[in-house]
């Protein structure tokens, strides 16, 4: 089920399937504790700017590219008049790994994952050196 805002895929609630790993059916109708990512903590203006920085030519047509979206759609997104849908952000953080997080979500666990991911990277650097 694909989610067209943060809120609705922060609020899902996970019910595992028989036999299958833990799919999201519905919302929650009850508020928890814990964030998961919750859209008050993605910040857009850090998104924009990623974004830009990461293509100062075209930044439009080059997130459009990623996210499979029209470059109109693209367009709003960067200039702030909407912000990005749950799909659009899947498929920066598949794009972009742990450095787009840190960069768009105001959350200490995002740190970490940057420094995780250099860490996995150093060590298999080191396991080909050794190699």
């Amino acid at each position: 089920m694909f989610y067209r805002s943060l809120e609705a895929f922060a609020d899902a609630e996970i019910i595992p399937k028989q036999g299958l790993s833990p799919v999201m059916v519905q919302p929650s109708q009850e508020s928890s504790d814990m964030s998961f990512g919750k859209c008050d903590k993605f910040v857009a203006s850090r998104f924009t700017q990623f974004i830009r920085t990461t293509f100062p030519v075209a930044p439009a047509a080059h997130l459009a590219a990623i996210s499979n979206q029209t470059v109109r759609a693209a367009e709003r997104q960067l200039s702030g008049e909407v912000k990005p849908s749950a799909d659009v952000i899947t498929a920066c953080i598949s794009a972009f790994g742990p450095a787009f997080i840190a960069q768009c979500f105001d959350a200490p666990w995002a740190e970490q994952a940057v420094r995780d991911e250099r860490r996995k990277q150093l060590q298999q650097e080191l396991a080909l050196i050794d190699a």
